[in-house]
Formats: structure tokens, sequence, C-alpha cells
């Protein structure tokens, strides 16, 4: 890859240096200010890179922190959960075993205070009996009721103590429960707050990652910079190299570039006529002709040694219209490429004259005549290389770019590159008008659109395509080789890619796909010498003169026939001969005759011939056009009774044919590959149009037609003219929009490169002068 920009930036700064107009080391200088800014701003950035790492260094420190105290808190909050899960069950049972030792206590005091009752009782009723004189002695009965009363009483004692000790014991576990139940407050007071931190700890985290990942982002975007500017900062070094070894040849060369003797074109790329390539275009083994059964003149005749130039008469050339000076001719263009570039914008000109031409029947002018025309009309703006109107000032002196065009085909080394010889042979009139039309042709499906379109057909001399492109236009051009010769001359177009491997220059290509056309007529006038011969000589009359004209070309119209036939007859002097219908078809015949090849591809096709709509895009909206026809069929008939009724030959034969390819859809489109459905279709409605403006124009004045009151219908009429091309109108703005844009750009550029031009040429000339002081007055 390095390789491939070092030596594109090696043939790009030589084709410059040759041209005289930038300076390598210009371009050097600028490059090292361009890399020293961009390594300034790389430091720059790199140190706010590393504050961003610290930060996060420091986020992510804060981050492990905050996470060993959010587990350090989860922890002593389990722990704190366990302890009061063990104090409410261990509250749970003392509170089980005080209510039964209540229970208890009250039972056996009730027992007790029922037994002690019993017992007072008794003893009342003993002290209160009778007393005898003398005291009784105590029975053993006595004595048994007193040791019982004395254990009761012990028992209540003790019952007494144990039920006092169980208070205590209660109030203490009540305190306790009251303790463990402040406890459990203060725990849920500080889940709350636990709980609330955690939240907070969440967002924050949430926000780090967030951070995170746009920091990884601006690294590695940052790394990716970083990277290209040390490849860029390789470059600048490679450069700096390369600029030393060059700047001997820049010295060199800058009086040749001051002088403007050297120019971009480089003549090692030219391919000779006598190159294989085009012999092999000259003998092809088959071609697309017809087979015709030869006479034995007809068969000695080598098509290569047929010069068709001499059966062409004679023509005023492009140079006897203009005034041409006593002195000699200087070629002084106006700006770089200038030759390029206006030969460029005349071909694709030259292409749209001819689409509007084609469409409406018509033969296109010859080539000096439109050149001649262009020149005074229009230029190329130096700015965004786009055909504008000449000024007004500037028409005036239309002579002096005639006059330059002139000069500048007739360079020696203009006759070293094909698409300046190639023009200059179109514009001398030795390739005639229906090979200008098939060369055109070929020109856009190989550009795919004007070629001025392109950056490399504004602001390059040699303009390359990609070999897979060049092989593609042959293929569809050249499709009567046989296979075997095909392969022959790929091969050979791929060997003369020497310049840029994969590429080939346009203008070579395009000259051997017209070699291979040109091959083709001089088949076509031999076929025209074999049916001369077959003619009877005796009765030789239009019926004859149109046979051989059908046998050419079956789709040839009447008028275009007859017309050929007066021509002829009045330039042979009433003698008909092959050499004069030669001339008359060039001019007439000949270019209605080219069956020209586009990139348009049939639709498919279903079992009853009818557009299969789902199969593509472009299946669909070819079958979209044809169902908008048949609803406007109807309408169609209509309008071709009114040509009809108008009596114009060619225009009811033309709008008839368009009807005829709508009604059979793509059975008839064999003889028109060069327009698909929609624009059959478009220019069906176009013809209608035409016709409705005859028959306004010519009923005019019929009050049938044109009525009072049928005036505003006409003036809504005339709106919808205008409505009917807004969206082209549209389009265009937009295309002169962007012209505009480019144009505001490129002169913003060019007032950069002009100022650092100017620095540079002021540190060039200090260095001469201060190499000059040393040389006069040496230091000793």
């Amino acid at each position: 890859m390095v390789n491939d920009f070092r030596m594109t930036e090696f043939k790009v700064l030589q084709e410059r240096s040759k041209s005289g107009y930038v300076f390598y080391a210009e371009k050097i200088i600028e490059t090292e200010e361009i890399a020293i800014e961009i390594m300034i701003k790389t430091i720059e950035r790199q140190k706010d890179l590393m504050e961003a790492i610290s930060k996060m260094d420091q986020i992510e420190k804060d981050h492990a922190q905050t996470l060993s105290a959010l587990n350090a808190a989860n922890k002593e909050l389990r722990e704190t959960r366990e302890k009061l899960n063990y104090y409410n069950k261990k509250h749970t049972d003392n509170n089980h075993i005080i209510e039964k030792i209540e229970k208890n206590f009250t039972y056996e005091k009730a027992q007790m205070e029922n037994e002690i009752s019993i017992l007072q009782a008794e003893l009342i009723k003993i002290s209160n009996a009778d007393k005898p004189a003398k005291e009784e002695k105590k029975g053993p009965k006595q004595y048994d009721y007193e040791e019982l009363y004395k254990q009761i009483k012990d028992k209540f004692e003790q019952s007494k103590l144990s039920y006092t000790k169980l208070q205590f014991t209660l109030g203490k576990t009540k305190e306790q429960c009251a303790l463990l139940q402040n406890i459990v407050d203060s725990y849920s007071e500080v889940k709350s707050a636990l709980e609330s931190q955690i939240s907070v700890l969440k967002d924050t985290n949430f926000d780090i990652e967030k951070k995170l990942c746009l920091y990884r982002e601006r690294i590695c975007m940052q790394n990716e910079e970083l990277v290209e500017n040390l490849n860029y900062h390789t470059e600048v070094k490679k450069l700096k190299v390369e600029k030393e070894i060059f700047q001997a040849k820049l010295n060199q060369f800058e009086l040749d570039i001051l002088s403007g003797s050297i120019t971009g074109i480089d003549t090692e790329e030219f391919v000779p006529i006598t190159d294989p390539i085009f012999q092999l275009i000259k003998n092809p083994e088959h071609f697309k002709t017809r087979n015709v059964k030869r006479d034995n003149k007809i068969n000695t005749v080598d098509p290569n040694m047929l010069n068709l130039n001499n059966l062409k008469p004679c023509k005023p050339t492009f140079a006897s219209l203009i005034r041409i000076p006593n002195e000699s001719i200087q070629y002084l263009p106006p700006h770089k490429d200038w030759l390029f570039i206006t030969i460029r914008a005349i071909l694709d000109s030259k292409f749209h004259e001819h689409l509007l031409y084609t469409q409406d029947n018509f033969l296109p002018c010859s080539f000096p005549e439109f050149v001649y025309d262009w020149l005074g009309t229009f230029c190329v703006d130096n700015i965004t290389r786009t055909v504008k109107q000449l000024e007004w000032w500037s028409r005036g002196n239309a002579d002096e770019f005639r006059l330059q065009l002139l000069a500048g085909l007739s360079l020696p080394r203009s006759k070293k590159v094909w698409e300046l010889n190639t023009f200059r042979e179109f514009l001398l009139e030795e390739l005639d008008l229906d090979e200008l039309g098939f060369y055109l042709h070929c020109r856009f499906l190989l550009f795919e659109g004007p070629q001025l379109s392109h950056s490399a057909g504004k602001y390059t001399a040699m303009h390359y395509v990609s070999y897979n492109k060049a092989i593609e236009l042959v293929k569809t051009i050249m499709e009567g080789l046989s296979s075997e010769t095909m392969g022959q001359l790929l091969i050979l177009i791929e060997t003369k890619a020497r310049k840029k491997p994969g590429y080939v220059e346009s203008s070579f290509l395009l000259r051997t796909l017209l070699e291979y056309y040109h091959r083709e007529k001089k088949l076509k006038y031999i076929a025209i010498q074999e049916l001369f011969l077959r003619a009877s000589k005796s009765d030789f009359g239009f019926n004859t003169f149109k046979d051989i004209c059908l046998s050419l070309d079956n789709t040839l119209s009447t008028i275009n026939i007859v017309k050929a036939y007066r021509e002829a007859y009045m330039e042979g002097n009433g003698f008909i001969t092959p050499e004069v219908f030669y001339v008359i078809a060039n001019n007439l015949l000949f270019y209605h005759m080219l069956r020209l090849k586009n990139p348009w591809k049939i639709p498919k096709l279903i079992e009853i011939s009818q557009i299969d709509i789902l199969s593509n895009d472009y299946s669909s909206y070819m079958s979209k056009t044809d169902q908008i026809f048949q609803r406007h069929k109807k309408d169609a008939e209509i309008v071709t009774k009114f040509v009809e009724s108008m009596g114009i030959p060619d225009f009811f034969r033309h709008i008839s044919k368009l009807e005829g390819i709508l009604n059979h859809k793509y059975q008839t489109m064999e003889d028109l590959k060069h327009w698909n459905l929609a624009d059959v279709f478009k220019q069906f409605w176009l013809a209608v149009f035409r016709a409705k403006s005859v028959f306004y124009e010519t009923n005019s004045m019929n009050q049938l037609v044109v009525k009072d009151k049928n005036l505003e219908v006409r003036e809504i009429e005339l709106e919808e003219a205008i409505k009917a091309n807004e969206k082209f109108i549209e389009d265009v703005y937009l295309y002169n929009l962007h012209f505009i844009t480019s144009k505001i750009m490129i002169t913003k550029l060019q007032r950069k490169i002009k100022k650092k031009i100017k620095v540079v040429e002021t540190m060039k000339n200090v260095v001469k002068t201060v190499n000059t002081i040393k040389r006069r007055h040496p230091l000793k």
C-alpha cells in the first residue's frame, strides 16, 4: 500500500513538475508544515489522554473502596440480622416459660390458700371448743397437723421467694427486650441509610461505567489517530528523502517549466496504429456480418487495402472557415490542460446533440460545423471545469480560440496522444458522422455519462479507467468476435497497462473500438459492391436503389431512401456507382443504420411473455410503464388517429412505431437496443406533446375548438405544461447548486495555495540572494 502510494505520488509529482505549474519543493514544505501542526496537536492530545487516564485510575480506586465499604456494611447487616433473630427467638421462649411458671404459681398459690383457710377454720374451731380444766395432752394427730402446717407454710414462703425471683427475672427480661427493640429500631434506620447509600453507589457506578466506555472509545480513536499520524510522519520522512533526489531534476527543468515547453502529456503510453492490437482488430477471424456468397472479383479485395477516404468528396475544412494570420501561430493556451478539457467538453456537448436529434429523428450536424459554432458560443470554466457561455466581450475573439485549437492539435506531441489524434481526424472529417456517433456512444458507456463529470476527466491529461470496466465494454461492443480472438484482444489490452497496472488509458481503448467499427464499415462497402454487381445495369432505377438500401438495413424510412436516391443521382450526374452510393450513405444513411448497445437489459419475462414484476426493481419499473400505457391505450389511439389526419409521413411513421413497440412490449425490442420500454414511453408522449402544439396552432381560429368559455381551460393547460417539468427544473437546480458549491470550495483552496506559493517563492528568492552574496563575497 505504501509503495503504491509512493509510486502514485512520484508519478503525479513528475507530471506536475513537467507541466510547470506546481513545484515539488513547495509541496514538500507544505507537507512538512502540515506534519508539524499534526505532531503538535498529537502531543496535546496525548497530554489530554494521560490526564484522562489518571482520572480514570482515580475513579476506579474510589469505586473499589466504595465496593469494599459496601461489602463490609452488608456483612455487618447480616450479623445484626442473625443476632436479632436469635434475641427474638430467645425472647419468645422466655415469655412462654414465664407464662407457664405464673400459671403453676397461681395454681399452687390457690391450693395453699385453700388449705390454709381450711386449717385456720379447724384451728379456730379447736380454740373455741370448751377447754377442760386441765389441759389435755396433745395427741399425735394434733402434732401431725402442726407439722403439716409448718411444712405448708415453709412451701408457701419458698413459693413466695420463687415468685419474687421470677418477677425479678421477668423485669430483667423485659428490659432486655426493650433494649433489643431499640436495637431493632436503630437497625431499621441504619438499614434505610445503607439502602439509600447503596442506591447512590449504584448510580455512581453506572455513571462511572458510562465514563469508562466513553474514555475507552476516545482512547481507541486517539490510538487510531496516533497510528495515522505516525504513518503520515513516516511518509513525510520518505518524501524528504525523495525531495533530495528530485531537487536536482526540478532545478534542471525550471527554465523549461517557466517557458511552457514541457507539458503533462505522457507519450510513453502511446500505442501506434501498427501495433499488433490494431492488426488483430483489422484481421479477425469472424465478424458479425451477413453471409453473402461473393463474386470472384469481390473475394480478391482485401479490406485492409481499402482506403475509404479516397471516396469522400472535397469539402471545406475547418481551417478554411477561420481567418488565418500571416505570421506563424504559437500555441499559447489560456490555462493548463486547456486543449484536453476543451476537447472533452466539445465531445460531451456533441453527444447531447446526438441524443436530442435522435429523439426528433433528425440528422446531427457535421463535426466541423459544430466545433466552429461551439467555440464561438461556449468555453470551459477554469475553476469548475464546466461548460459556460462566452462573455460578450470574448465572442469577437472566437477565432483566437479556434486557432489555438488547431495549433494544439498540430503539435508533434499531440499526434502521439490518441484522444487528440482521434479528435483531429473527426475535425478533418477523415472519420464520418456515423463513426462519430459510435465513438460518442462507446465513450458514454465507458464513463457512464459526460467525461467532465469525473475528476480525472477535469484535471488530468491522461484519463485512465479500470481494466474490468474496459473488459465489460469490449465484450458488449465487440460481441461479433470469436471467443479465441476476443481472448487474444483482451490479453493485448492488458499488456498495454504499463504505467498503471490494472488500468487502461481511455482514449486508446476507445480507438480500439473505433477501429473495430471501421473494419465493419469496410466490409459493408464490400457488400455494397457485391449488391451493385448483382443489380441489373440496364435497368438501374429507384426500385433497385431501394432494394440495395433495404438489404443493408430494412428499418430505413422511405423518405430517407428517396432523399439518398436524389442526392446520389445528382452526385453521379445520372449514374449511381458503388462509390457514389457510399458517399451519399455516409452523409444520409449510415448514421440511421447504427444499432448501438446499451447497459439496459431486457427484463425477465414469464411464460406468457409478460414481465416478471418480482424478479428485480428494473422489471418492476418496466411493468409499471406497461400498466400506465395500457390504462391510456385508448387515448394513444385517438392521438395516433389525429396524427394520421395531419398527413406527415415521417412523423406518423415515428409515432406509429413507438405505439407498436409499446403494444408488443419486448417482442420487437431487438431492433431498438438503445432504448428501454420506459424510454419508448417517454418518446411517445413527447411526440404527443408536439402533435398537441400543432393541433392548437392550426385550430386557433376554429370556433369549434377554441371558444371564449374554454379560455380558462386553456390557461390551466399552460400551467400544467410548467408543472410537467417541475421535477426536471428541480434536478437542474440541484445540479447547478452542486457546481456553485464546488466552485466556491475550489476558489478558497486556490487562495490558500497562492498564499503558500508566495511564501515559498519569497523563501526561495531569499535563499538565492544569500547564495549569490556568498558566492560574490566569500568568507575569508
